[in-house]
């Protein structure tokens, strides 16, 4: 997580720059999240989008909803009943950041979420060799992933949910802009979600 966090900002760690291209080449590749392959002023116009996105400001103001989905879960364990709390607590993180990203329910895609993001994340940080991201079953979730996630993309970009009272993530996407006037494509967008969700889910 902290050389996840250093990499977005464009930092490196001791005096060798670590290698972005090779390092974060899956998450490029893979699901289109650029802004940790980027360097230099292309870095910054893209960190620059993300702000808003990405911020504590906006998770924050879910925290009534995350509340709900841990008490909800405790609320069904019984006495004797023998958890995983490892386990639990991915899950939940999982379902916790899916409130944050919109307000579709994601939780039918969470077992394709949990398998595409766990095989870029190990893929990148040498923990599976590449070759896992050729494996069939994993081509399979990454793609049932993207579609879910295009497909509630394009409902908000059509504006379905102008009237909900808090900004979820995909449409602070959709709205940001930086100086230059970039704006975030759809696979942009996409990237975005598949790394808040899938990231949030495995650093736990």
């Amino acid at each position: 997580g902290a050389l996840a966090d250093q990499t977005l900002r464009g930092e490196s760690q001791g005096e060798t720059p670590l290698d972005r291209q090779g390092l974060f080449r899956p998450f490029s590749t893979e699901v289109g999240v650029d802004v940790f392959e980027l360097d230099g002023e292309r870095h910054r116009r893209m960190r620059g989008l993300l702000r808003e996105p990405y911020s504590r400001q906006l998770v924050a103001r879910f925290t009534p909803e995350i509340s709900q989905i841990v008490q909800d879960a405790v609320d069904d364990w019984y006495p004797g009943q023998v958890v995983d709390l490892f386990a639990e607590a991915a899950r939940l993180a999982l379902f916790s950041a899916m409130a944050v990203v919109t307000p579709i329910t994601l939780r039918t895609a969470a077992a394709d979420i949990s398998a595409a993001g766990g095989a870029v994340m190990y893929a990148a940080f040498r923990l599976l060799p590449y070759s896992t991201l050729k494996n069939p079953s994993y081509r399979r979730a990454r793609q049932r992933m993207a579609m879910i996630i295009d497909e509630t993309i394009a409902r908000h970009r059509r504006g379905e949910f102008a009237s909900e009272a808090k900004t979820h993530m995909i449409d602070a996407c959709l709205r940001a802009t930086n100086a230059a006037g970039d704006r975030m494509t759809d696979r942009d967008i996409r990237g975005a979600c598949f790394y808040a969700l899938a990231g949030t889910e495995i650093y736990i």
